[in-house]
């Protein structure tokens, strides 16, 4: 009997195992790639030639745990070795369940002669000629063209890297990299990228430009500047959102969100606070990062600017000089606002006889003129002081407002109805309010 043996796959899966699962299995275990596991699966194949009867045992042990089936045969003589059972690849005397791992190595084909050609576009050998006899490609002027056409390629590449090195190693960004990456800040083009620091500082610039020529049209009474001001500030917020979203990958026509209610509010927050993509994208290079000195600039030109236009609105008459310019129009006539929202309107009603008003006025006043004409038709009687031709209607005046602390600019007409003091040019409204009806005496 010999005493040699070997281990025989017999192609069959073990019962009770899921044939994908063992498939797996055997490929990690005997680490076959997907050809040769596809030669062995469901065949009787060798995998171990020459082993002792312990170790052939054992080995069959350790493969039918995989859940494949495997027996252990005496060794024959040659000649007497089925014809059928493929023994895989791999030395006697190895153990193919950890040996198999390396795959035979490719065959290498034979390389062509060098009276032949190979085709770059179909992959033609043939004998050396200028067209291809499959596809009819001139080979040669081919290769050129595409060799010519990589090494542009790559100097644009090597050009585009050496300008963004240079430009920040001296510490602010070249010519070159400002007008191919960053967006100006003081331009209308939609090319380009811009970052947070540049986005902010153009949204604060938006801003002062919008007031500067709400302030000249305050100042000169030209609601067209008005107009203006919201046509050109409106124009460059899209172009700063636009230029934003270019340093994040997205285009233009993202801009298209803000329609969405709730979805434009998060959008316009994002675009402060999304980092832009490193390097180039397909809107250009990247930025130039600092921007410190733009953000300062522009919170400067907006603290200055802005005080200016408080001044220019320090009495109540410029701020309804303002809201005049701001109101809507339509058809081409202001709108007019609702009675019960004008604070010259005065429901009808009879006020008593009894209520004591005293007006301080001066000449020459068109808010005086207006209350006079109001009280003229009211069913009781009032006192008027000039205080510019009446110096001790002036003291009296300056005592009264130094009594209930008051201390700013005054705007004549002053009215006092029934012991109350209302400064600053008060509405017939406010008045009412003020005033005992006939009904209550």
């Amino acid at each position: 009997m010999s005493s040699r043996f070997r281990v025989v796959l017999t192609g069959e899966v073990l019962a009770g195992h899921d044939p994908e699962h063992v498939r797996s299995a055997a490929a990690q275990a005997f680490r076959l790639d997907a050809g040769q596991l596809d030669r062995l699966w469901g065949k009787r194949a060798v995998v171990k030639r020459d082993a002792s009867e312990e170790e052939a045992m054992r080995f069959v042990a350790r493969v039918r745990r995989l859940g494949l089936g495997a027996e252990c045969e005496a060794l024959a003589p040659p000649a007497e070795t089925p014809a059928q059972i493929e023994p895989l690849a791999g030395k006697p005397g190895d153990d193919e369940l950890f040996s198999l791992a390396a795959p035979a190595a490719p065959v290498q084909a034979a390389a062509p002669s060098a009276e032949s050609i190979t085709c770059p576009q179909c992959g033609e050998v043939q004998p050396k000629r200028t067209l291809c006899r499959k596809c009819g490609l001139d080979m040669p002027r081919y290769v050129a063209a595409r060799a010519e056409a990589d090494q542009v390629a790559r100097e644009e590449k090597a050009f585009e890297r050496e300008v963004v090195v240079a430009a920040r190693s001296a510490g602010k960004p070249s010519v070159t990299e400002t007008s191919v990456a960053s967006a100006s800040l003081l331009s209308f083009g939609f090319s380009g990228r811009l970052g947070r620091l540049g986005y902010l500082a153009g949204s604060i610039f938006g801003c002062v430009l919008f007031v500067l020529l709400l302030m000249l049209a305050l100042k000169t009474g030209g609601k067209a500047f008005v107009g203006i001001g919201l046509l050109l500030s409106g124009i460059y917020g899209l172009r700063m959102m636009v230029v934003r979203l270019h340093d994040i990958g997205r285009g233009g026509w993202f801009l298209l969100l803000l329609l969405v209610p709730i979805v434009n509010l998060v959008l316009a927050i994002a675009l402060y606070f999304v980092p832009g993509d490193e390097g180039t994208n397909d809107y250009g290079l990247q930025p130039f990062s600092s921007r410190g000195g733009a953000v300062l600039a522009s919170i400067v030109a907006w603290l200055v600017v802005g005080a200016v236009f408080g001044k220019m609105l320090e009495t109540p008459e410029d701020i309804r000089k303002l809201a005049t310019m701001l109101r809507v129009e339509r058809h081409g006539q202001a709108v007019q606002p609702k009675e019960e929202e004008d604070a010259s309107y005065v429901p009808a009603a009879h006020y008593s006889a009894g209520n004591l008003v005293v007006m301080y006025s001066i000449e020459s006043c068109a808010e005086c003129d207006s209350m006079r004409h109001w009280l003229d038709k009211q069913d009781f009687g009032y006192v008027e002081h000039s205080v510019d031709a009446d110096q001790a209607a002036a003291q009296q005046l300056g005592e009264k407002l130094k009594a209930i602390g008051y201390r700013g600019r005054v705007q004549l007409p002053v009215v006092e109805v029934n012991g109350v003091l209302l400064v600053n040019s008060p509405s017939p409204r406010k008045l009412h309010r003020h005033l005992r009806l006939a009904s209550d005496a």
